[in-house]
């Protein structure tokens, strides 16, 4: 799957409807996808995801192998 293809998902929430968890099993809530960047630099900036009720806010980085 290209990167692009998930960039694309993510921006637009595709993933609505399906069960978020960590390879742990921890729930994943996405508040908001941040804003995309399409300069150097993380992916999309200023996201906010919940995990098991803890807030997180910051870059999200994309990528099709690890």
């Amino acid at each position: 799957m290209p990167e692009i293809l998930l960039h694309y998902i993510w921006q637009k929430g595709l993933w609505s409807g399906y069960a978020q968890q960590t390879t742990q099993g921890e729930e994943i809530e996405i508040i908001s996808v941040g804003q995309h960047n399409r300069h150097a630099g993380p992916d999309f900036s200023a996201a906010h995801i919940r995990i098991n009720g803890q807030d997180w806010v910051g870059n999200v980085e994309i990528h099709v192998h690890a």
